[in-house]
């Protein structure tokens, strides 16, 4: 089964007051996990590395019609080995598609030249560098902003960070994701979706309830304040001894940071058979999803 972990957080009242003339876009990064547990195959007989392309597909369509203003889509596997797909296939990182939908010719192609792309991915193999990506998918998208902007960043991942060197260790949600993405300004809205084997997860669902990634936000709360300013952030440093983190912290630390950017977790276990409810902001009712809110 399947479980929705976010809950959107009351993001602070506007920073800027601005002319009704600024023109604010949302920019967003979608990434994909093709580290080698990705080939771990799900209860269906479908790899998680094959469902996480389906996922990416249909998360891409949502954003369209959502009104997407520049997209970047993105793979990352080991350290130093994350790429653009965008960029591969329309020599830009950031394609313009404020104009795309899922329904009209542009949109129809600009989805069909990636949904070749994607699935001819492979999942080759390698350690996982997630701290990695989240944290440079962040200070991608800063490069990007401009006043009244929204960042959006949405990855899909089976998680197990096991080798970053610029944002990884064994407390790297604590140590380096929280700050990039909660403190440094703008603020970016976070959703991840996380494919986990229900028998390695059995220590999250242990309260039978959600009392367990409440207290994960309220310990990443009582770290950065009452609220969440943005402050200067130092320049990161390579941990000097990357180490794998423990699975239930790893997945509810990231699941507060989502909570607390507004954005969602979902937590899909490879024995949910994904009929509804299995894109970010999705409801049981298998309305579109949204990556967690309105765009």
């Amino acid at each position: 089964m399947f479980r929705k972990l976010g809950i959107c957080a009351a993001v602070a009242s506007t920073l800027f007051t601005f002319s009704s003339t600024v023109s604010a876009d949302t920019i967003a990064t979608a990434t994909m996990d093709i580290t080698g547990s990705m080939n771990r195959t799900r209860d269906n007989g479908q790899t998680r590395c094959n469902f996480a392309k389906e996922k990416m597909i249909a998360n891409i369509e949502i954003a369209l019609d959502r009104g997407v203003d520049k997209l970047n889509v993105k793979a990352f596997s080991t350290p130093g080995a994350m790429y653009s797909i965008t960029r591969q296939l329309f020599n830009v990182d950031f394609v313009n598609t404020s104009s795309y939908t899922s329904t009209n010719s542009q949109g129809r192609a600009f989805v069909n030249a990636l949904r070749n792309k994607i699935n001819s991915l492979s999942c080759p193999g390698g350690s996982t560098a997630l701290g990695d990506s989240i944290c440079l998918n962040a200070d991608e998208l800063r490069t990007q902003y401009n006043r009244g902007d929204t960042l959006r960043m949405l990855t899909i991942t089976d998680a197990g960070e096991n080798s970053s060197q610029i944002c990884g260790g064994s407390n790297y949600v604590t140590q380096h994701i929280q700050d990039k993405i909660l403190n440094e300004f703008p603020m970016i809205r976070f959703d991840i979706a996380m494919l986990t084997d229900p028998d390695g997860n059995v220590g999250l669902r242990a309260a039978g309830d959600d009392t367990i990634y409440e207290e994960a936000e309220l310990e990443l709360r009582s770290k950065l304040g009452a609220k969440v300013f943005p402050k200067p952030y130092p320049l990161p440093y390579p941990s000097p001894n990357p180490a794998p983190t423990q699975t239930s912290s790893e997945v509810q630390q990231l699941t507060a940071v989502a909570t607390l950017s507004g954005g969602e977790s979902l937590i899909i276990e490879d024995d949910d058979d994904c009929r509804t409810g299995c894109n970010i902001g999705e409801d049981d009712s298998g309305d579109d999803g949204d990556w967690g809110g309105d765009w």
